[in-house]
Parts: C-alpha cells; structure tokens; sequence
C-alpha cells in the first residue's frame, strides 16, 4: 500500500509539469528517482505478458497520479501563479536545484573533458531551443477531424516533455498555442461543462502522449544501455539550462525587491528540503 500511495504521490508531482510552465517531467522523474525505470517501464511494457505484469502496476499508479494532479491542481497552480508568480517558480527553481547533487552523484566518477563538453551541449541545445521559440497563439480546439489529429500531434510532440530531462511539456503547449485552450477543456472537464466534446478531444492527446512515449523511451531507452555516462552529461545539461530558464522566467513578471528576497528565501529552503531528503 505504501508503494502505491507513493507512486501515485510521485505521478502528481510529475503531473505538475504539465501545468506550470517551465518545469520538466523529465527533470523531475530523475530528481525522484524513477527516470531509469520509467524509461524502461515505457520502452518495455507491451513487449511481452511478463512485462505487462511486471510494469503495470508502476505506470498504472504514476498514471493514476498525473491524471488527479491534472484535474486537481489545474486550478490551484493557475491562481497560484496569477496570485504569487514568483514565489511559486522560485520554488519550483528550488526543488529541481536541490536535486542536482543527486543527479551529478552518478557521473562524478566519469568527469573529463569530453564529457564536459556534452554537458555543455545539453545546455546550449535547450537554451537554443528556448531563445528561438515563440508562442503560436491561442489555438482553436474542436471535434473536427483536423483539429481531432492536430491534438494527436500535440500528444506525440508532449510526450518528449516526460521522456526528455529539460523539456517542459507546459512551456511546449505554449509555444504551440495550446497552453490555455486545453487548460480550459481540463477545467470545463472537471466542472463536467461540455463533457462529451471535451472528452473526445483528450482521447487523441492521450493516444499521443502513449505512443509518442513508447518511441521515444526506446530511443533513450537505446542511449542509456549504449551509452549511460555520456547520456547522463547531456541530460545535466538539459537539467542545469532548465533551471537557469525557469529562474530567468521570474523576470517576466513584476515583483517587488521584497516579493523576490522571499521568494529566494523560499527557493533556498526548497533545495536544502529537497537535498536533505536524497541525502545519504
């Protein structure tokens, strides 16, 4: 019972990446611990009945967690970054900071100078990525057939922000135009508003979520039996350049120097909570 309360606590923290922008459900699955396995899990799940029942229980309970976090704190997260901006993404900041030395405890052994250099890759490519983007505009979302496969896409494309330590699946929906349009169908879900329509519209997102991360699990699934270490370094990366756009991203609002002493403070003790508990 524990490890199943547990799983579904660690499913509703990485459902969480799906609502604030900036932060990664890649990121957070390795500051959790269950990167390695819910890679494997996803790449393996459907290749034999054994597996079935060897990884069923695992992604039905992060599943079932991701799904309540989703319906649950859609609204909680939305008022608290209308309402307190930059305490919530400090805190968000601090969390995912105070993971790294876990993160870096696994390759400390393997430091030299190319492996550095692929650490620098991550960061640069996801910076790249982060500057050269722009936000679509608002999509129109429907039943029609285009707009039926266009939310398939959407699922493929987000399905990397779970398999893909760095990449936000939020900050994706923004860049896409389809940030606030299916926060709105997820709320009108939960308030049971147009149900029927609505839920037609998430049955392509899901099936795109599911098989975009098969695909794409396999791919690092691949990299991280071939080549762990230096996977590892590029993934750092990925991790070290989304904390510095999560905390640049502050900036996009206005504060004043109280409200940002605070929310550093708040980021502080989130890191030293976070690197307490992964302390050995």
């Amino acid at each position: 019972m524990k490890e199943k309360v547990s799983l579904i606590l660690k499913g509703m923290v990485l459902g969480i990446s799906f609502i604030l922008p900036g932060v990664s459900g890649g990121v957070l699955s390795v500051i959790m611990g269950i990167y390695d396995k819910l890679i494997e899990a996803v790449s393996h799940f459907y290749e034999s009945w054994s597996n079935f029942k060897k990884y069923f229980k695992f992604l039905f309970f992060l599943g079932i967690g991701g799904l309540i976090s989703v319906l649950i704190l859609t609204n909680v997260i939305e008022v608290a970054l209308a309402k307190f901006p930059v305490f919530t993404i400090l805190m968000f900041v601090g969390l995912i900071v105070g993971g790294v030395p876990q993160l870096f405890s696994k390759i400390k052994k393997d430091i030299n100078l190319g492996n550095i250099c692929l650490l620098f890759i991550g960061i640069i490519l996801l910076l790249i990525m982060s500057i050269t983007t722009s936000g679509a505009g608002n999509q129109v979302i429907d039943t029609s057939f285009v707009s039926l496969l266009k939310m398939f896409g959407i699922g493929v494309l987000s399905s990397a922000a779970i398999v893909i330590p760095g990449i936000s699946g939020s900050f994706l929906l923004m860049i896409l135009g389809y940030y606030e349009p299916l926060l709105r169908v997820i709320n009108e879900i939960t308030s049971f508003t147009n149900l029927f329509n609505n839920i037609i519209v998430m049955i392509p997102l899901g099936l795109g979520l599911v098989i975009g991360g098969v695909v794409i699990a396999k791919i690092i699934d691949f990299c991280l039996n071939k080549y762990a270490v230096k996977t590892y370094f590029v993934i750092n990366g990925f991790v070290l350049a989304s904390i510095l756009e999560m905390f640049l991203s502050v900036f996009e609002y206005s504060f004043s120097i109280y409200e940002m002493v605070f929310g550093l403070i708040i980021m502080v003790l989130s890191a030293f909570i976070v690197y307490r508990f992964f302390e050995k």
